[in-house]
């Protein structure tokens, strides 16, 4: 049996939770700096990449969020390794991360938005501070919304 690599619950939740804080509009390169305040790392190809654990050498991957001039609409950031389907523990083991970080979102949150389609997701509109939307695929990611980019979602009725 193969072991999931998950980003510890609790990190993900602060690391949302810095960005629902942010001072929004900003642009990328201001985000990308700021992201050095939670130890996210800035690298020589402009991404913008989350450790886990500085002891570790594993990297979140945050996609998205690059140092460039262009405001920031949302950016997404992996939770979990990829699982590819042929080993059933790890399809178990990220069906549990998956309710492991609603729990800790609807904690944080309150009460979530599921999404059904096109993969399972539950999603958080907290006004001001923005949204946030957690999905399940073949990893489990968080994508963080600023609150213009929710607000655009609404007036095209994809929130």
């Amino acid at each position: 049996m193969t072991s999931l690599s998950t980003v510890p619950v609790e990190q993900a939740i602060k690391q949302l939770e810095f960005w629902l804080d942010a001072p929004w509009p900003m642009s990328a390169a201001e985000a990308a700096e700021r992201a050095t305040e939670i130890g996210w790392s800035l690298e020589e190809d402009g991404q913008v990449y989350a450790r886990t654990n500085p002891l570790e050498p594993h990297l979140q991957v945050v996609l998205g969020l690059a140092r460039d001039a262009e405001s920031v609409e949302q950016f997404s950031l992996f939770l979990t390794g990829y699982v590819d389907g042929s080993d059933e523990d790890e399809v178990d083991q990220l069906k549990d991360a998956f309710g492991e970080f609603v729990a800790a979102g609807r904690e944080a949150w309150g009460k979530a938005s599921l999404v059904k389609r096109p993969t399972p997701a539950v999603r958080w509109d907290l006004g001001p501070r923005g949204g946030i939307r957690i999905y399940q695929s073949k990893t489990v990611a968080a994508v963080f919304m600023t609150p213009d980019q929710v607000a655009m979602l609404k007036s095209v009725r994809d929130w």
